[in-house]
């Protein structure tokens, strides 16, 4: 198995930001659709709440609607209702729509980026000295441009960007708790730093198993490619039980791989879901 050089995740997106620099136009678009569903997810609740406090309850209506909702509406429970309805149609219609740009955006980017990354990662492979493809092997190399370089998509989009989504979501809801209840947001808040502990326990595990489970992967590949493209050497010497044998080891590492990276990944779920039930029960009580 290759043993892959240890980088620093500051190393790894110092790297990738050379890399996704040219789209830095097209990612800012797509972080501004991204930060669009925040408020539209708080919104959505909106209507149908003001519909049962306001018009079956007997809650007024907030001040701002108040000033803005003409007083022959206001008066009129079907109006009301329909009101309701029509707001909760149009906060329907434009988190459907910012779905629907938010795909396209993410696709047209992201298959860019992915394009640019294998050309330029091809040209390398052509360049690089003959011994790294003697040692390596070329399959090792056609599964790294076709497999990982679609890393480059997932990194900024599929992470980075829902990373920050749900920093600005969390310092929304922690201050929206404080103003409500600070005791309430004190103990929800408390269970951060054990969250975080988790996370980044896991993350190292997850992180390394893996890495062990892509080149376990390339290696089983690596191995049916060999033995297809010199099957006639093979058939000629008799050798197919040996190279099915070869080629059931390599394919039984990679099971063994990928039994280990979901055991790690059920267990990280099952502590951060029980730690979550956990604050959510300390909160309640």
């Amino acid at each position: 198995m290759i043993q892959q050089p240890q980088r620093s995740s500051c190393d790894l997106l110092r790297r990738l930001w050379t890399l996704i620099a040219p789209f830095r136009l097209q990612l800012t678009c797509l972080a501004a659709v991204v930060f669009l569903s925040i408020p539209l997810s708080l919104l959505t609740p909106v209507p149908l709440t003001l519909a049962v406090d306001s018009i079956i309850g007997s809650r007024p209506l907030p001040a701002l609607l108040q000033a803005w909702v003409p007083l022959s509406i206001q008066q009129s429970t079907t109006a009301l209702f329909l009101l309701m309805f029509l707001a909760f149609i149009s906060i329907a219609l434009c988190t459907h729509l910012q779905g629907m740009i938010l795909w396209l955006l993410s696709s047209h980017t992201g298959e860019r980026m992915i394009l640019a990354f294998r050309s330029r990662l091809f040209e390398h492979l052509q360049h690089i000295c003959s011994s790294y493809h003697d040692t390596h092997g070329t399959a090792d190399s056609v599964y790294r441009l076709q497999h990982d370089a679609a890393s480059i998509k997932q990194i900024p989009i599929d992470v980075l960007i829902p990373f920050l989504r749900a920093v600005c979501m969390l310092i929304g809801l922690s201050t929206l708790m404080i103003i409500i209840n600070w005791l309430f947001a004190l103990v929800a808040m408390g269970m951060l730093p054990l969250l975080f502990w988790l996370t980044r326990r896991c993350g190292r595990r997850l992180r390394s198993t893996w890495s062990a489970v892509r080149s376990t992967e390339s290696a089983t590949i690596a191995c049916a490619q060999e033995v297809l493209s010199a099957s006639r050497v093979v058939k000629a010497f008799g050798r197919e039980d040996h190279e099915h044998r070869r080629f059931a080891d390599h394919a039984m590492d990679w099971v063994k791989k990928h039994n280990s990276l979901a055991s790690v990944g059920s267990g990280f779920d099952f502590m951060f879901g029980m730690a979550v039930a956990t604050g959510t029960a300390a909160a309640c009580t």
